[in-house]
């Protein structure tokens, strides 16, 4: 049965739809058999292969190397971006006179070999087949992940096989598809056993079946090499002791009948992460052994060597169980022989990997080893990833007796993993190194103070992410409070991302009280002016000359320079609440897209969040989904808590607005529940303002009520800023549902803040409701404040706004019998909602204008709302004149997908090449200036 659905997917996957499968089952179950059934019946297509192995699951990106060493040569037509990235992973000549100036992210690692496998399949549909996916190395898992998960219209296949057991990994929380492998049935037992020349009777085979659970490996390996007296013996005798203890007997005899020089060549062999073959011969030559050390292995049937085409040799174990029981089943003295033999034979061409093979052959502490190996780190941080250095750093703090170096080497370490996204072994790291008792006089050199300072740093910035926004303020206010030896750039750094935290946390004034420190700090004089210009944005009181992009970018920091991720974030978050939102989203799009194509993931979270609020308000919807759902699935990733709250609820707002009652709620949900566990107030408001909306648009008045009035409230639902923005929904529901006392008391507190407020969105909510009271009121100044009102929702850019007020005042103007004028202000209303998507609102704009006797306009519906996000994505960069490849590129898609796309929209959009695109003013329908337009320019040129 297994075999079949594999054949199907295979089948599915070369007819151009990307499949995933996950076959999960305990060792030795037939998970690789299924898998190289696959592989073998794979015709027509490019297959690569990849196998985790236990002892290299620290090493960099060994997984990787399997997979595309093979194909290296036929990546030529990869983007140079990607392409450099494949070159930085191993020494190769190409790379060799490559210099890496930065970090080889996890999300540019992932993105190039995404580029890779769609590059090769454009050739031809490939077959990627990662074996032990449980044992591959962090980044090598990451970045299989991240492609696979990419995967949709293109000729790929991914099959991954991983043990079914309790502890989960990358693949297990991702969501794919999985085919669970059972053992055999007694009757398929014995016909595996009677196939090895051993037919035990029936009572046997059941005992054994249930023992091993069916297990062909352990059947296999026990029938073949085992005593099969013995077996047919202790099989009617006790089921107590184990048959994974067998197992093992199994491969230590296996490895006991070997020569000794054999045995010492083998654990060589298992040693190396690369499977070189001529790496393994000159490591056994500096041990004194010669190549036919293997032949007795080849013979018995261990290893395998074999040639790729225009490839060098490589050797393999015929079984990943059998390469961990030779390297684990060694005497420590053979396994620290085998990694100096390969470290001297490494030295010359891999000076990096050479030095994690002496550290690994180390006993104790060895301060030389320790020296080298954390002076290789920052190699394998640009070269091998972020994953490869934490662990380069880790095995240093390993081998150092200082108890000060020990723990700056666990911090840095902690400090990759974080940058990294692996947020769990960050966490554990930074706990290592938090034990560790130091003092300032310390021989190891270094100031045991800063490292205290360094770690209480790190344990904010990963609280702000993943734990509790009150804990994480504190602790990087804490750190710039003790900090001494600290640039001024990182002090700025952290009390910017304290203000975020206090700012998720609903603690305004203390959010605006570290932002006046930014200018106080030691140092702190060049920050003086854009702490000053970042707290007005946050106090909505940024004047429209400073909210200028050009002017803004004068006021960054010469420190930060443009290749600083913290001027993009800074410049976005005063931006984000300025005066000019089109211009505010024109510079989002370009910091995203940097984000983006950097691989800085994690920070790509926080600038889509404020880019998706930029576009909630615009009515550029269907932009704000794939923004939120892209900034999602990363943060999902990473477990990224608080980012995961913070776009859930987004998405909960989004769904509600378009009438997507159940999807609003399970993302309402999910956003409530991670916000209370992370105290993400500003999550968990906009999440209960969702669903709010969402009660108001289907008349549960009420409830909209109780619910949108908690916004305003203390926790856990309660965010001061977003029970301002609510403050229109609020009179609405209390008016609707009687409560005028407190729609007059929100909409004059309302009003009381807002002098002196230069955000156009509060200008907005004040005319709102001051139309909804005095329409409710019946006074005739009721026209005049909704005109009003409406003129502000369109300086502002707030097509929702302004449709909402359409309604308003068309109901006032049916209840003041002018029908005619009703009728203009409801049709104003449906189309503004069509545009939107927001089907709720259209309707009940629809009810009323039927009653009147009228019909909405008969004009087809906005061009940009007939598309996909993704689709629209790429009807925007075509429009602009991008190619397929420049397209796919952009938006990790290969040529052939993004030709597929175009190919469906043409229909959609009434047209039949891509030129005609051009005209479309599909950049215009959605409120966004196109390529020459003065806006982008200057959101160019001023950042």
């Amino acid at each position: 049965m297994e075999r079949g659905i594999l054949a199907d997917r295979l089948a599915d996957a070369g007819r151009g739809h990307g499949q995933v499968v996950v076959v999960r089952g305990e060792p030795g179950i037939g998970k690789s058999a299924l898998l190289d059934d696959a592989a073998a019946h794979a015709t027509g297509m490019t297959v690569l292969r990849c196998t985790g192995v236990e002892s290299e699951i620290d090493l960099p990106y060994g997984g990787l190397h399997q997979l595309l060493a093979p194909v290296c040569a036929q990546l030529d037509g990869l983007a140079d971006a990607h392409r450099d990235v494949v070159d930085r992973l191993w020494p190769t000549t190409r790379s060799a006179t490559t210099t890496a100036a930065s970090e080889t992210t996890p999300g540019a690692v992932g993105a190039a070999v995404l580029a890779a496998w769609q590059l090769l399949a454009s050739r031809r549909p490939l077959l990627v087949v990662v074996d032990d996916a449980h044992w591959l190395d962090t980044g090598s898992a990451r970045a299989v992940l991240f492609a696979a998960r990419r995967i949709t219209t293109d000729p790929i296949a991914v099959l991954v096989a991983r043990r079914d057991l309790d502890e989960a990994d990358h693949f297990s929380r991702a969501g794919f598809p999985t085919l669970p492998v059972g053992g055999l049935a007694p009757d398929a037992v014995g016909e595996l056993l009677a196939g090895q020349g051993w037919s035990p009777p029936r009572r046997i085979v059941e005992v054994l079946t249930e023992r091993s659970g069916g297990n062909p490996l352990a059947l296999l390996e026990l029938a073949v090499f085992g005593d099969t007296g013995h077996l047919s013996a202790t099989g009617s005798m006790s089921k107590t002791v184990p048959l994974t203890d067998r197992l093992r007997d199994a491969f230590t005899d296996r490895l006991r009948a070997l020569p000794e020089h054999s045995r010492r060549a083998l654990v060589v062999a298992a040693a190396d992460e690369t499977g070189q073959y001529d790496v393994v011969l000159g490591a056994l030559a500096r041990s004194g052994l010669g190549a036919d050390a293997l032949t007795a292995a080849e013979a018995a049937r261990l290893l395998v060597v074999s040639t790729v085409a225009a490839h060098p040799e490589t050797l393999r174990f015929r079984h990943p169980l059998m390469r961990s029981a030779v390297y684990h089943n060694a005497p420590f003295a053979h396994r620290a022989e085998a990694h100096e033999a390969l470290a001297a034979e490494l030295t010359d061409h891999d000076p990096a990997r050479a030095a994690w093979h002496r550290a690994l052959a180390a006993t104790g502490t060895d301060e030389q080893r320790a020296r080298t190996l954390a002076h290789h780190a920052a190699q394998l941080r640009s070269g091998g990833g972020l994953a490869a250095s934490s662990a380069a750093y880790q095995r240093a703090a390993q081998l150092t007796r200082f108890p000060e170096r020990r723990r700056h080497h666990l911090l840095t370490a902690a400090y990759d993993a974080w940058k990294a996204a692996d947020s769990a072994r960050a966490q554990s790291l930074a706990a290592q190194a938090a034990a560790i008792a130091v003092t300032p006089s310390s021989v190891g050199g270094g100031s045991a103070h800063q490292t205290d300072v360094d770690l209480e740093r790190l344990q904010g910035y990963m609280q702000w992410y993943t734990g509790d926004q009150v804990i994480a303020a504190a602790r990087l206010a804490g750190s710039v409070d003790d900090a001494r030896m600290t640039a001024p750039h990182d002090i700025a750094a952290a009390l910017f991302a304290a203000c975020d935290a206090s700012w998720q946390a609903g603690e305004i004034a203390t959010a605006q009280s570290l932002t006046r420190r930014l200018g106080t700090e030691p140092g702190g004089s060049a920050y003086r002016r854009a702490a000053q210009v970042l707290e007005a944005a946050m106090d909505d009181r940024l004047t429209p000359e400073d909210g200028a992009i050009s002017r803004l970018a004068g006021v960054v920091p010469a420190d930060l320079g443009t290749g600083d991720p913290r001027r993009w974030l800074w410049l976005l978050a005063v931006a984000a609440r300025g005066p000019d939102p089109a211009l505010a989203r024109a510079l989002g799009l370009q910091v995203a897209d940097r984000f983006r194509t950097s691989g800085m993931f994690s920070l790509l979270t926080v600038a889509l969040s404020w880019l998706v609020e930029i576009e909630y308000q615009m009515g550029q919807w269907e932009a704000g989904i794939a923004h939120a759902e892209e900034g999602l699935r990363h943060a999902e990733d990473a477990e990224h808590l608080a980012r995961q709250a913070d776009l859930a609820a987004h998405l909960a707002r989004l769904a509600a607005v378009r009438g997507d009652a159940e999807g609003g709620r399970v993302h309402s949900r999910t956003a409530l529940t991670l916000a209370w566990r992370t105290r993400h107030r500003l999550a968990a408001a906009r999440a209960t303002w969702a669903d709010g909306l969402l009660a108001l648009a289907t008349g549960d008045h009420r409830e909209a009520f109780e619910l949108i009035g908690s916004t305003s409230g203390p926790l856990p639902s309660g965010h001061p800023d977003i029970g301002r923005k609510a403050t229109a929904d609020l009179v609405e529901a209390s008016l609707r549902c009687g409560e005028v006392e407190t729609a007059k008391q929100a909409a004059a507190d309302l009003s009381s803040w807002a002098h002196g407020r230069t955000s156009p969105w509060v200008d907005v909510q004040v005319l709102r409701c001051r139309a909804l009271l005095t329409a409710y009121d019946g006074d005739p100044s009721a026209d005049k404040d909704c005109a009003t009102s409406a003129a502000a929702a369109v300086r502002a850019q707030m097509p929702f706004e302004q449709a909402r007020i359409a309604v308003l005042h068309g109901e006032w103007a049916r209840r003041g019998r002018r029908p005619t004028e009703a009728r203009k202000h409801l049709r104003t209303a449906v189309a503004l909602f069509d545009r939107l998507g927001a089907s709720h609102w259209s309707e009940h704009a629809r009810t009323q204008l039927r009653a009147l006797g009228g019909a909405a306009d008969h004009r087809p519906a906005d061009l940009a709302g007939r598309l996909t996000p993704q689709e629209l994505q790429v009807a925007r960069l075509a429009a602009q004149g991008l190619s397929n490849r420049e397209i796919g590129t952009r938006l990790f898609l290969s040529p052939r997908t993004v030709g597929y796309h175009l190919y469906k929209l043409f229909p959609k959009l009434g047209i039949a090449s891509r030129a005609q695109l051009r005209h479309l003013g599909l950049f215009e329908l959605d409120g966004e200036a196109g390529p020459e337009t003065g806006m982008t320019k200057a959101g160019t040129s001023g950042a």
